[in-house]
């Protein structure tokens, strides 16, 4: 299996992303929510990654099926399934994870 490897914001040190990613529940978010964060194994920093739920989950598992089909019939139809069922992830992924907009607004010097 292939490392997937990242850089810790704080301490720099890399580490394998696969074996330091914890799930916790999140009450806050609404019932079923789940957080996932990584967790540098060297300095402890907590980084958030994403949000997830049971409706997430299993449109996740309905691109994976898409993409299966879209592989074996190598059809029109077979990608355009496959395409909608991305954009139909996506969307709901999108409630839970706001898509970050970086601000052109100066910041404040003191």
């Amino acid at each position: 299996m292939t490392m997937t490897n990242v850089t810790c914001d704080k301490c720099k040190q890399l580490y394998d992303l696969r074996n330091h990613l914890l799930r916790r529940p999140v009450p806050e978010k609404g019932e079923g929510v789940d957080q996932y964060v990584l967790i540098c194994p060297h300095c402890q920093h907590e980084i958030h990654a994403y949000y997830t739920n049971a409706e997430i989950e299993r449109r996740q598992e309905l691109v994976r099926i898409a993409a299966a089909n879209m592989d074996k019939r190598r059809s029109p139809q077979a990608e355009r399934r496959y395409r909608q069922a991305q954009a139909d992830l996506r969307r709901k992924f999108d409630v839970l994870n706001p898509p970050k907009v970086a601000s052109n607004e100066p910041t404040e010097q003191a």
